[in-house]
């Protein structure tokens, strides 16, 4: 039964309410409209065409939730919000263009928008809906397709640790996830990322902390983001070696240069204290410029504290080749 003129306008209203504004071209079509409806509207400037078959319905800029709808409406049915485009949907980064639509492989698609940005899939990542928005790729998927178009191995870092340590995600998920790609770029550094930060690892500087201090030069690596209650409140200790009672903190935040922030951390370190553990704060700079001296550092503390080996040199030059690594003092 063909739409009636009052129920089609009811439709495309309904519609374009629950996809941010946006009408495609084949939705107007399968409920009545004809091409030349379809133009007036546009003629008469009440709705905007933002590409070749999908329509704004109203005036003013269109917002990236309704860039996201337009892409999909012209990806298809199959189509979904993928990388960066699909960790913005979930919220986890901040919207921004172009959008990115994963479509499948046999699909005529092209566009010659720059909001708009085509990759092509032969098996698709699992998608789901948030809200009313178009299907995104579940996060983990969308950090490991985001995770492809980047160079730096710490942003690769910063991408997969601020994901997990925001709950969007598991280092588990990812793991799985990775299974369905033949190929990535970055997938050596993903699966120590994966296994540091099932162990605990929760920021850039703790992953590089473990790996350039303590692993590289065989030190204990403990257990990290652990959890205790101090005083009535949950407090985490980045990294914990409980059988020598030492506790690493590492401190890349600007917000522990503040005076209050300073406090807590010392009463924090005095709390631990007086369960006769002792803690050590490693920065930026002792993580990325003197890594073998923090490395000497720590293990000259654990030393004291009864454990009986000794730092492995991570290269030729590492101070930790010292006969007296024990005294020494690197400058």
């Amino acid at each position: 039964m063909p739409y009636q003129s009052v129920e089609r306008h009811e439709v495309a209203q309904q519609l374009a309410n629950f996809q941010k504004g946006v009408l495609g071209r084949q939705q107007l079509l399968s409920v009545g409209w004809t091409p030349r409806m379809i133009h007036a509207q546009v003629a008469a400037s009440r709705w905007q065409s933002l590409a070749a078959g999908a329509y704004l319905t109203h005036t003013g800029d269109p917002s990236i939730e309704a860039w996201w709808w337009v892409a999909h409406l012209l990806g298809g049915e199959h189509s979904y919000l993928s990388g960066s485009s699909a960790l913005q949907a979930w919220g986890l980064h901040e919207p921004a263009l172009p959008v990115t639509v994963a479509v499948p492989w046999r699909r005529h698609f092209r566009s010659s928008r720059d909001e708009l940005v085509i990759v092509r899939h032969r098996s698709p990542a699992p998608a789901r809906s948030r809200g009313s928005l178009p299907p995104a790729a579940l996060v983990e998927f969308g950090v490991i397709e985001a995770s492809e178009l980047i160079l730096s191995p710490r942003a690769v870092i910063a991408l997969v640790t601020d994901a997990c340590q925001k709950g969007k995600t598991t280092a588990g998920k990812i793991a799985r996830a990775m299974t369905s790609y033949k190929r990535l770029r970055h997938r050596r550094l993903l699966l120590e990322l994966v296994a540091e930060i099932h162990d605990g690892a929760n920021s850039v500087l703790e992953f590089d902390g473990v790996r350039d201090v303590l692993r590289a030069h065989d030190l204990p690596t403990g257990r990290g983001q652990v959890r205790e209650r101090v005083n009535g409140s949950v407090v985490y200790r980045d990294r914990e070696i409980p059988e020598y009672g030492v506790i690493i903190e590492f401190d890349g935040r600007r917000g522990h240069e503040d005076p209050a922030s300073r406090l807590r951390d010392n009463r924090r370190d005095l709390l631990a204290l007086e369960s006769r553990r002792v803690t050590v704060r490693l920065g930026w700079a002792d993580v990325h410029e003197d890594a073998c001296r923090s490395a000497i550092q720590v293990a000259r503390i654990l030393r004291s504290r009864g454990w009986p080996n000794a730092p492995t040199p991570c290269s030729p030059l590492c101070p930790a080749n010292r006969q007296d690594w024990a005294t020494f003092v690197p400058l």
